[in-house]
């Protein structure tokens, strides 16, 4: 997140990133700038959490996480994406009845296009690459027409992840928040 966001505001770190966020009510930066869309939840405590989405093969998954690891690097005191849920949570959100049908294969071909330039560059996978390489790569398909929605759609989903309210799916144990 840093990588894509903080060169913009002048952040040199993550803390004014999650106060921004926190400050912006719900808000995400994407692309676009401030993107402001309801919360719905995806599940409600009574209910239990949200039975394991389907939507993303093995591989896809793996490409989702690289890419969110891309935008916010684990670290020995910073959460990793992985460890607050943030694929199952972008899957379950993009497999849910109350988001655009076509985010779900427009997330398919932004994986498929990922692996497409690790390919031509002797890597099959784009999760396979380093991350410099990754870093790279996903900045090349930021650049592209089709790419840039599909990279602002995936930063969306993984800050609602990262800082969103657990009850939503995401942000395991307010982790996100600490």
């Amino acid at each position: 997140l840093i990588w894509f966001v903080g060169p913009l505001f002048g952040f040199a770190g993550r803390a004014p990133l999650a106060l921004l966020a926190a400050f912006l009510g719900g808000g995400v930066l994407t692309l676009g700038g401030l993107v402001r869309r309801p919360v719905i939840p995806l599940w409600r405590p009574a209910d239990g959490p949200p039975a394991p989405a389907r939507l993303f093969t093995e591989d896809e998954r793996r490409t989702l996480v690289a890419v969110q690891d891309t935008f916010w690097p684990p670290g020995p005191d910073v959460p990793s994406v992985a460890a607050v849920g943030g694929a199952e949570y972008v899957e379950a959100v993009l497999a849910s009845p109350g988001v655009d049908p076509r985010e779900g294969p427009a997330a398919k071909a932004g994986f498929a296009r990922l692996d497409a330039v690790s390919a031509a560059g002797g890597v099959p996978r784009f999760h396979q690459l380093s991350p410099a390489d990754r870093d790279t790569e996903l900045r090349g398909v930021a650049q592209e027409e089709a790419g840039a929605p599909f990279v602002a759609m995936v930063l969306t989903y993984t800050l609602e992840a990262l800082f969103g309210d657990p009850i939503h799916g995401g942000n395991r144990g307010g982790a996100g928040w600490q």
